[in-house]
């Protein structure tokens, strides 16, 4: 009869362990979501600012260029030209500027959570 009561306790302390660990769990998955969910925002809020300086930064820099070339249809092309050879810069050296800085960025906040 002891060896019974000794298991039905041993079943409860496995039961409470249990459900013990996965409370933990959940609660673990909800702080990494709210992590996610906050770095998501400041990079959209940050994109969005990023946007806009560079927006009122071009309108400045045409309006510039317009009084230089004393043209508004020049200063645009100039414009579009100088936008193309940042393009195609990026384009050549995407690995070095934009894609390695990137996955470093994830592998650091990986490895931070770890």
């Amino acid at each position: 009869m002891k060896i019974l009561k000794d298991l039905g306790e041993n079943y409860e302390y496995v039961r409470i362990i249990a459900n013990n660990r996965l409370e933990l769990t959940k609660l673990n998955l909800i702080e990494d979501a709210g992590h996610v969910i906050s770095y998501t925002v400041i990079v959209v809020l940050v994109s969005w600012i990023v946007s806009m300086i560079t927006l009122a930064s071009s309108v400045a820099l045409v309006i510039w260029l317009s009084s230089v070339f004393e043209s508004l249809l020049v200063a645009i092309l100039a414009f579009a030209g100088l936008l193309t050879l940042l393009l195609a810069v990026l384009f050549i050296f995407r690995n070095t500027l934009i894609i390695k800085p990137i996955l470093n960025l994830y592998y650091s906040l990986i490895k931070d959570r770890i």
